[in-house]
């Protein structure tokens, strides 16, 4: 009779004591997971759209003027990003197709001359650095740009008209800063300003014995503002 109750009061013990340690694991067992951490690595390839505003400087025959330039441009871009803790690091190229210009006419000794400049198209091959937080990144860049400058000039006079134009691939710098979202783990949503110089081109003049249109050089710079979506793999 007291092994028996011995046991009985064994078994009791345990049940008592082994039921809030069974709750305890099944409390742990059921605890969420966090939340994954987002990370910026990866590829990216999407599309922005914006305008542009700036000038055009000229310098012919030690004359120096200047026309203003504004519209809209849009294009396409493929980049990468790698990120270090909250550090990122990128390249970027783009290619964008636009309608930027700007012209003005203007007598001068009897005579009415028109000129007008347009950037037709633009782009860039850019690194890029910057700094994350959680799913907002706000990075700067700058690198190599390019673009096709087209430039017009027409004279004309009471007997007689002339005119000349010519297209050409101009080389500089750019530089810029932006700000992205990650809407989702894949679509990115971001807006940027960027400032392009194209420097320097030459264009030839024209002549026809009464008239004569000067060679030019020419220096185009724009601002731009665009909003942009890429899809992250």
């Amino acid at each position: 009779m007291m092994k028996s109750l011995s046991v009985a009061t064994a078994l009791a013990t345990l049940a008592l004591f082994g039921v809030p340690g069974h709750a305890f694991a099944a409390d742990v067992i059921a605890e969420a997971p966090p939340p994954p951490v987002f990370t910026w690595t990866g590829y990216y390839f999407g599309v922005q759209a914006g305008g542009g505003w700036g000038n055009v400087d000229f310098s012919a025959l030690g004359v120096d003027t200047s026309n203003d330039l504004s519209g809209a441009y849009g294009g396409g871009h493929i980049a990468a990003r790698w990120q270090f803790q909250q550090l990122t690091v990128g390249a970027e190229a783009e290619i964008n197709g636009a309608g930027i210009d700007g012209s003005e006419s203007f007598s001068t000794l009897g005579a009415t001359v028109n000129t007008q400049t347009k950037v037709n198209w633009f782009g860039s091959v850019n690194g890029e650095l910057g700094w994350a937080l959680d799913r907002w990144l706000i990075y700067g860049t700058g690198g190599f740009a390019f673009g096709g400058v087209k430039h017009s000039e027409s004279v004309s006079t009471p007997g007689d008209f002339l005119s000349a134009d010519q297209d050409k691939t101009a080389t500089g710098w750019t530089a810029g800063a932006g700000v992205d979202y990650a809407f989702t783990d894949n679509l990115i949503l971001g807006v940027r300003y960027r400032y392009y110089d194209f420097g320097n081109v030459d264009f030839g003049g024209a002549t026809d014995g009464t008239i004569t249109i000067p060679g030019q050089s020419i220096d185009t710079k724009i601002n731009t503002v665009s909003a942009k979506i890429s899809y992250k793999f």
